[in-house]
């Protein structure tokens, strides 16, 4: 059962729960109290947490104590995202039971889209864009037969769903082919070092130039420098997030359209080089990196984001200013 979003939320990253176990609980708890708070937690802080295997259980133990409810975007009986945030009273111990029995058999699902984004900043195992892609497609395509192979799937209520896997398969074999044509160029640019150290030569503007710009108006300030080499016809950031988009697959719609929007904004600052993330050519730090980008995506449907990563701080605060998303940023350290 879905619960209304009636209350003054909360939300963490994962830097800001290793500061409460280690001793920030109280004081931060006092902070939220009186602000009259709700603490919420995500899938992604779930799977954070599952990864810090040694504090698995103070984090949720944690959770549980200070009373968090569980934030996400509820989807319909097609899966497509009914475009809103939703809380539900969920203890996080029983929710990620959920998560790990709902992953079952899907745990290599979205692993090419790691190594694709790896890549650009010199990762990708030394695979080309568009084998890496093909690989993408391909996973998708064994989910979408998979799913329809489900005996369930034969169910009055999931026709819907059925007829939009049955179309995405027939796009997917069109997709293939426009990937093995378009991709020439791409695979023969990679040849020559990470994309994103090319396109900071070519321009002459990379992490230096970009993290000296001050708020206000930090992205419209970043789209001023380097449109003349990125989208010369479009007119803002947003219009070439939009004609960029528009090249993908057309699929199922999973998010809402301002979550997508944060997450356009937060990987092309990360690709222009503001406040980049560390280590994107490592699969691992690109995981990261998306947990980050997705925490900042959360987080807009909250009154306050506790971030303790000074780099995803900076991208969330110009994301939000340029989105007019009103989110109070603090951290765990009162100097800070």
């Amino acid at each position: 059962m879905f619960e209304s979003i009636n209350a003054r939320l909360v939300y963490f990253d994962h830097n800001v729960l290793n500061a409460m176990v280690r001793g920030e609980e109280g004081r931060l708890i006092e902070e939220i109290q009186s602000a009259d708070l709700l603490p919420v937690y995500s899938d992604v802080n779930l799977d954070e947490i599952e990864n810090s295997v040694k504090r698995k259980k103070q984090f949720l133990d944690l959770y549980t104590r200070i009373g968090a409810w569980h934030l996400h975007m509820p989807v319909d009986s097609s899966f497509t995202t009914m475009g809103k945030f939703a809380i539900t009273k969920k203890n996080p111990w029983d929710r990620l039971l959920e998560l790990q029995d709902a992953r079952k058999g899907y745990e290599s699902v979205g692993t090419a889209n790691l190594d694709f984004l790896s890549l650009m900043y010199g990762g990708g195992d030394g695979k080309l864009p568009s084998e890496i892609m093909l690989e993408g497609i391909g996973e998708a395509e064994k989910l979408l037969i998979s799913q329809l192979n489900d005996q369930d799937i034969n169910l009055p209520e999931c026709s819907e769903f059925k007829k939009k896997a049955e179309d995405e398969l027939i796009e997917i074999d069109k997709i293939k082919k426009e990937i093995i044509e378009g991709f020439k160029d791409l695979d023969e640019r990679v040849k020559f070092g990470p994309l994103t150290e090319q396109a900071s030569e070519h321009i002459g503007i990379g992490p230096i130039q970009l993290n000296n710009l001050k708020m206000p108006g930090v992205l419209d300030k970043i789209w001023g420098l380097v449109k003349p080499y990125y989208g010369p016809n479009d007119p803002t950031i947003d219009a070439y997030l939009v004609r960029v988009n528009s090249f993908n697959s057309k699929g199922l719609k999973t998010l809402p359209e301002i979550v997508s929007q944060v997450n356009g904004l937060y990987n092309l600052l990360n690709v222009l080089g503001y406040y980049r993330d560390e280590g994107l050519s490592k699969k691992h730090r690109m995981q990261a990196s998306f947990s980050d980008m997705t925490h900042v995506g959360y987080a807009i449907a909250c009154n306050r984001f506790y971030c303790d990563d000074h780099r995803m701080k900076m991208k969330a605060q110009a994301i939000y200013e340029h989105l007019g998303i009103k989110v109070d940023i603090y951290s765990s350290q009162m100097d800070l």
